[in-house]
C-alpha cells in the first residue's frame, strides 16, 4: 500500500488516488476522502486562527501586569520617599502621619459634656509630615467642632497626629 520502494508518509492526494484505482465503492470512498481533507484543512485553519487570538490575549494580559506591576513599585517608591527622614529624627521630630476617623456622640450628659466613641478600624492615615508641628499644624486646619446642641448619633470628623511607628488601628495579625 506503500507505493513501491517509496519511503515516509503518504500525502492526502497520493490516499486518495491509491483509492480511486480500486474497485470496491470507488467513489464513496474518494468522496469521504476528499470530504474528510477538505474539513481537516478547515479545521486546522481555526485552529491556527484560536492560536494566533490565544496569543494576542497572552501578550496583551503580559503588558498589562508589567504596567500594574510598574505602576505598583512606583507607589511603593513614592511612599518610602515621603516616610523617610532625611536626618536622624529627635523625638518631634522624623515622620508623623494624620490619621482620621469619625467621631460618633452616644451620650450627652445633663450638664451637655459629651460622650463618643470611634471606631478602631476605620483610621485612616491622611497625611505624613516630617516634623510633630507640620502635622499638629495642618491637624490645627482640619478640627472640626459640635454643633451647638449636639443629640446622640452626631458624627464629625477626628484627626490625630502619631509617629509612623504607632497605628491607631492596634497590631497587624499574622
Amino acid at each position: 500500500m506503500n507505493g513501491g520502494n517509496q519511503l515516509g508518509p503518504l500525502s492526502d492526494d497520493h490516499i486518495v488516488a491509491e483509492h480511486s484505482q480500486h474497485g470496491v465503492d470507488n467513489q464513496y470512498l474518494t468522496e469521504m476522502l476528499r470530504r474528510h481533507k477538505q474539513e481537516s484543512s478547515k479545521l486546522g485553519d481555526k485552529i491556527r486562527s484560536l492560536n494566533r487570538w490565544l496569543l494576542v490575549f497572552t501578550v496583551a494580559i503580559f503588558a498589562l501586569t508589567g504596567v500594574l506591576v510598574w505602576t505598583a513599585l512606583r507607589e511603593v517608591g513614592e511612599v518610602r520617599r515621603q516616610s523617610t527622614p532625611a536626618t536622624s529624627p529627635s523625638r518631634d521630630e522624623g515622620v508623623w502621619v494624620l490619621w482620621h476617623n469619625t467621631e460618633t456622640v452616644t451620650r450627652v450628659n445633663a450638664d451637655g459634656r459629651l460622650a463618643y466613641t470611634w471606631s478602631l478600624r476605620l483610621w485612616e492615615p491622611r497625611a505624613a509630615h516630617t516634623a510633630r508641628n507640620d502635622c499638629m499644624e495642618a491637624l490645627g486646619l482640619l478640627f472640626e467642632r459640635w454643633p451647638e446642641k449636639p443629640k446622640v448619633g452626631d458624627q464629625r470628623s477626628a484627626y490625630s497626629c502619631l509617629p509612623d511607628t504607632i497605628d491607631p488601628r492596634g497590631p497587624k495579625g499574622k
